[in-house]
C-alpha cells in the first residue's frame, strides 16, 4: 500500500542555549571563575515565591 506523508511543522524546537555557545567565550569562563551564588540570597527578596 503506498502512503502519502503530509509535513507538519513542529510546534516545540528542542533547544540547548549551553550547546550553542561555544566553549572559548568569555562569559562562560567568567562564569567558571566567579562564585556569584551569593546574590540569589541577596536579591530574595525582590522576587516573587512560586
Amino acid at each position: 500500500m503506498q502512503g502519502k506523508k503530509t509535513y507538519q511543522e513542529k510546534l516545540f524546537a528542542c533547544f540547548s542555549l549551553s550547546e550553542r555557545v561555544p566553549k572559548d567565550n568569555f562569559y562562560r569562563q567568567l562564569g567558571g571563575v566567579l562564585d556569584l551564588e551569593y546574590l540569589y540570597g541577596l536579591t530574595r527578596a525582590y522576587y516573587g515565591t512560586s
